[in-house]
């Protein structure tokens, strides 16, 4: 008994006309005008009748065009509703094959996946949308077509998740022969050439890890373009299976015979696929540049990087809400829990964007201008009301409609389309051409996603901060205590578990002061005040490298919060100029070893994929395949590793190995698959709890006025605060050193808690949102806390352990 895994498309495309020849519009045209105009319910007939033979053609003629550029009006309405009838639809061939694959199916354990083949904002990888919603499960005898069909149309109008990651999670955990059967319109995102090579990487990992043996099969509905068929053919041929296309009825049966005789074929029929593609790579003209199919892990990473690297800003759409953002723009009722929308319109305006949500029926009063030959955009003419209250400016771009992105090609039905329901959302950008997406764009395009993920998941503040924790300055003598060497009597060791005790015991001789109580080595370089003097001295001898630095970095799990040498280095950190700038490059790559130095590359994106590939190929292989191919937190990491080449001292290519190495930095950067969406959660958990310890009137103050100050703390954090404006060079620097010795989140939290408590209820007093998110924006200090006194201010504030512990829960 085998397992098949039906893909079905229920995206826009699948509801058009089946056009089998481009020829079909052009001959249907004519009797359609003839029959329409002739009808004589329809006024418009009873009105050509009334005019003159010169009039009357004239208006034909407007008919005609207004059907061929599918404005929405009632003529082109009207004539897609015809084709629909004439011609059939998408929809209505794919429940046809169906049916002829009733019979296969039916002996075989089924699971239905929904997707939406179109358009797919950057920020998709944030949103991690309910899969069970758009899964139909079938035990061996129960596949029912008209159950299949009845849900095919409830999804029509629904957002289901990406197609790749969920066909990912339903591939079995241990070893299973699996056949996915692909039914599409092949014309968006989803099956897009970098889009496939992501799914093929991710789901050859998938395959070596459970050794499970699976194939793939694609049905494409109607017409599609040549190259696109092409790249489908040489997936399924990857995968060992077959690709068709379905123009009309007529080719339904030779295909899904087809495909029902390869799925009870034998396993050799499959390898002569994948041995067909082979040939194709070893011949150099495959297109994609998919994996062998004998690939091993280093390999599929080498390709998985190739795929990543390519990803570009440019290339990336930030001005589409994303789907989690939409909800709280189309807001119309003032809810509670989405007060914080008018922050994030604010937000979003300071990129350039205006969102405009109407909630109430009949007109938008917007005027729009087609795009020219030389712009291509639309753009707002004029306003009536209820537009014209909004005080939207003329030459204002549309970019998008809800979630849907509005391309220059869109026609006027589309658009009429999709502003009929209500409440309906739209984005304009600002009079002026369209810029080119930058860092700081999609800096604050992932920050409202990530945002509205976790607020959009009942994730809300804390109501009941904990008590006020102290706010002392750190001592620079810490004390023999405060290091965790217990008193001053005595010897050290015997205080040790007994399998440290064995490990370091016999590596220290003699009976010397250091032997018993190091503590008072601690001391003198605690106020030495350098790592370069404490690295010296671990070179003094045996004793005195276990005593300073064994385990600092890396200490016993058992003994990790109290490792003396950890407790050392961490005090000695806080001290203002620890890290000399000779010294970083090396303390640096003693944080966080890597070899990837020797391998140099042609762009720093180029080091940050192959880094990530290195690290967690199959979390980037998701996380690609969520975002369609394109991943925006690569550019991302590839600007920041940029930005501190130069003063760190350590070259970026190299920089970026070093920072990819650490797991939080690749969730952070959205590079780890689904763990990243969690690790967000978890951390902005932790930001609340420490904001409503720290401060719990300012804290009060803010959320009282829906400011989300946790919008600003997500920016700086994706830029490692490179974008924080109130920050000098040597604190982000010294800030850096922190993280990645301790590599924990927490130096982070205190800087920017101590930034919003200097702000205090100031900023928001006697002024409007749109200043206090600006002001926010413009720079970390909000202009309240002098720039030299950041981080210090920081390293005074209070964050345990014991006060985010339950962050997470």
């Amino acid at each position: 008994m085998h397992k098949v895994v039906l893909c079905l498309d229920c995206g826009p495309w699948m509801e058009g006309p089946l056009v089998r020849r481009r020829t079909d519009l052009e001959d249907h045209l004519a009797s359609f005008v003839y029959e329409y105009t002739s009808n004589q319910e329809i006024p418009l007939s009873k009105q050509l009748l009334k005019m003159s033979k010169q009039q009357r053609s004239a208006a034909l003629s407007t008919i005609t065009k207004n059907i061929l550029n599918k404005d929405g009006s009632p003529h082109a309405r009207a004539f897609e509703a015809h084709l629909k009838r004439l011609l059939g639809t998408r929809r209505r061939l794919g429940i046809q094959a169906l049916q002829e694959l009733k019979e296969t199916l039916v002996g075989a354990v089924v699971t239905v996946i929904w997707f939406r083949d179109d358009g797919m904002s950057a920020t998709a990888g944030v949103v991690a949308r309910s899969v069970d919603d758009f899964i139909q499960r079938f035990d061996v005898g129960g596949f029912s077509v008209d159950e299949v069909a009845e849900k095919w149309e409830a999804n029509r109008t629904r957002a289901p998740p990406p197609l790749w990651p969920t066909l990912l999670q339903e591939l079995p955990e241990q070893g299973a022969d699996v056949r996915v059967v692909l039914l599409s319109g092949a014309e968006g995102t989803e099956t897009a050439p970098r889009t496939c090579a992501a799914a093929a990487c991710a789901m050859a990992l998938q395959a070596e890890m459970t050794r499970t043996e699976f194939f793939l099969c694609s049905l494409s509905l109607g017409l599609v373009q040549t190259q696109r068929l092409e790249h489908l053919e040489e997936l399924c041929a990857w995968g060992g299976g077959l690709s068709y296309q379905i123009v009309g009825p007529e080719d339904l049966h030779p295909a899904v015979e087809a495909v029902q005789a390869h799925f009870l074929s034998e396993a050799r029929t499959r390898a002569e696929r994948r041995e067909f593609y082979a040939a194709k790579q070893t011949a150099g003209t495959a297109q994609l540049g998919l994996p062998s199919p004998a690939a091993s892990r280093a390999e599929i990473a080498r390709v998985l990087a190739s795929v990543a690297a390519a990803s570009s800003l440019p290339a990336m759409d930030f001005c589409t809400p994303a789907t989690v953002v939409l909800p709280v723009l189309a807001d119309v009722e003032f809810t509670p829990h989405r007060r914080w929308a008018r922050s994030l319109r604010m937000w979003r305006d300071l990129r350039g964007l205006r969102d405009c949500c109407f909630g109430d029926n009949g007109g938008l009063g917007v005027e729009l201008d087609e795009p020219s030959v030389g712009e291509g955009s639309w753009r707002v003419r004029n306003t009536h009301p209820p537009a014209s209250a909004l005080k939207l400016k003329n030459g204002s771009a549309l970019v998008a409609i809800n979630d849907g992105r509005i391309m220059r090609q869109s026609y006027k039905n589309e658009i009429a389309e999709r502003t009929a329901p209500r409440p309906v959302v739209l984005t304009f950008r600002h009079p002026g051409p369209l810029p080119s997406p930058t860092t700081r764009d999609a800096a604050m395009a992932l920050a409202e996603a990530i945002v509205a993920r976790v607020r959009e998941g009942k994730i809300t503040p804390l109501a009941s901060p904990f008590p006020k924790p102290p706010v002392e300055a750190p001592s620079r003598s810490s004390g023999l205590e405060e290091l965790g060497w217990g008193g001053s009597e005595g010897d050290w060791v015997d205080a040790l578990p007994p399998a440290l005790r064995e490990a370091y015991g016999n590596r220290i001789r003699g009976d010397s002061a250091i032997a018993r109580n190091p503590a008072v080595l601690h001391e003198v370089l605690l106020w030495c005040g350098s790592v370069a003097d404490a690295a010296r001295a671990a070179r003094v001898c045996q004793l005195w490298r276990v005593v300073t630095s064994e385990g600092a970095v890396h200490p016993p799990v058992w003994t990790h919060r109290r490792w003396p040498p950890r407790r050392l280095w961490t005090r000695l950190l806080r001290q203002p100029g620890a890290v000399p700038a000779g010294c970083r490059p090396g303390f640096w790559r003693w944080c966080c070893p890597t070899t990837v130095a020797t391998c140099p590359h042609p762009t720093t994106a180029a080091a940050v994929a192959d880094s990530c590939a290195v690290e967690d190929a199959r979390g980037l292989g998701e996380s690609l395949a969520y975002d369609g191919g394109s991943a925006a937190g690569i550019p991302l990491a590839a600007a920041v590793c940029d930005r501190l080449s130069q003063p760190s001292g350590i070259p970026a290519g190299e920089l970026a190995a070093l920072l990819l190495k650490l797991e939080d930095l690749r969730a952070m950067w959205l590079l780890a698959g689904p763990s990243s969406v969690a690790w967000w959660r978890t951390t902005l958990f932790q930001f609340h709890r420490a904001f409503s310890a720290f401060r719990p009137l300012v804290y009060k103050a803010w959320h009282a006025e829906a400011a989300a100050v946790d919008k600003h703390f997500v920016f700086w954090l994706l830029t490692l605060f490179t974008e924080a404006n109130g920050l000098a060079e040597g604190d982000l620097l010294r800030m850096l050193d922190m993280f990645l010795f301790e590599r924990s989140p927490k130096v982070f939290f205190r800087v920017t808690l101590a930034a919003f408590a200097s702000a205090g209820e100031g900023p928001l007093k006697g002024k409007e949102m749109d200043e206090v998110v600006e002001k926010l924006v413009g720079g970390l200090s909000a202009g309240t806390i002098p720039e030299e006194e950041v981080v210090d201010r920081g390293l005074r504030v209070k964050v345990t352990r014991s006060m985010l512990a339950h962050a997470g829960s």
